[in-house]
């Protein structure tokens, strides 16, 4: 059994592997490991090119977005209403595709398990969107015990939703504040890590996101990285910050298995040349190497 001690911005790692319950998909007989070292990727070979998904790109007060950032690979979402058991709020929603798709088996998921019908609230909004909205709403600043400055509303350009990668839920009959109290939001804060997504701002996080908790926002982070950041229960800041101590994790789930590395800004990033992989941008110039094995 690993032990390990997780503090805001480190781990201490005692022996080398740890037994995690999670799966691809919800099946608690399965029991896959996670294998954490310090070494680098061995086997390097191809220069890395393309495939960047920037699924874990962290965005908030203190990293801001360019006003005219928006992604390139945005879909609807408004047919999965015809699909699944959901309300969504404006026709011309949009995600990122990785995001929809991940959606669409969150979606699924909770279809089979009969709750509720859910209202999607928002999807992708370009900054003169959370602009106005920001202008436009009664925004309130909180200062925490710990001096942290807490927004309840994010200012332009530091909104996960001009990402393309974030959504927020509640149940039909307005229930936002509560959402995590009902039973369609207390499964999902238990289980939508199995499809790729995370409960964004935990009020345990709001230090470190400088936000409210706000239980009906989520986050695409990807499969297989929401699995272990709800493991270790650490928010993307400090999952971010594991990556970058140079710490590789070999996760292995239901017979499939991932390498993520981290490559410092200024290092050439190099990935197997017969393996897929995919990168995500870092917001100190670094580059996140996710290779599934």
């Amino acid at each position: 059994m690993k032990l390990f001690y997780i503090s805001t911005f480190s781990l201490l790692v005692l022996t080398t592997v740890v037994m995690l319950a999670i799966g691809l998909q919800h099946n608690p007989t399965e029991t896959p490991t996670i294998a954490v070292a310090e070494r680098r990727i061995a086997g390097t070979a191809a220069p890395c090119a393309g495939n960047t998904t920037d699924t874990l790109r962290l965005v908030g007060h203190h990293f801001l977005l360019d006003s005219n950032y928006a992604p390139t690979d945005l879909v609807e979402v408004y047919t999965l209403s015809r699909i699944f058991s959901i309300n969504i709020s404006l026709a011309g929603m949009q995600l990122r595709q990785e995001a929809r798709i991940g959606l669409e088996s969150l979606l699924a998921a909770l279809e089979n398990e009969g709750f509720e019908k859910l209202l999607l609230v928002s999807g992708f909004r370009d900054y003169d969107t959370q602009a106005a909205l920001y202008n436009s709403s009664r925004y309130d600043v909180v200062v925490a015990d710990c001096g942290t400055e807490l927004f309840n509303i994010a200012m332009p350009g530091a909104s996960e939703h001009q990402l393309g990668l974030a959504i927020d839920l509640q149940t039909v009959d307005g229930n936002l504040r509560d959402f995590h109290l009902t039973q369609a939001g207390a499964w999902l804060h238990d289980n939508a890590h199995y499809y790729g997504w995370i409960v964004r701002n935990r009020e345990i996080d709001e230090a470190l996101t400088n936000i409210i908790s706000e239980p009906w926002h989520f986050r695409y982070v990807g499969v297989p990285h929401a699995a272990v950041m709800q493991y270790l229960d650490v928010c993307l800041e400090q999952y971010l910050d594991l990556l970058r101590e140079n710490i590789v994790t070999d996760i292995h789930i239901r017979g499939q298995s991932w390498q993520v590395q981290y490559f410092a800004d200024g290092e050439e990033v190099f990935v197997p040349a017969t393996h897929l992989y995919t990168t995500s941008s870092d917001v100190y110039g670094g580059t996140l190497v996710t290779i599934r094995r």
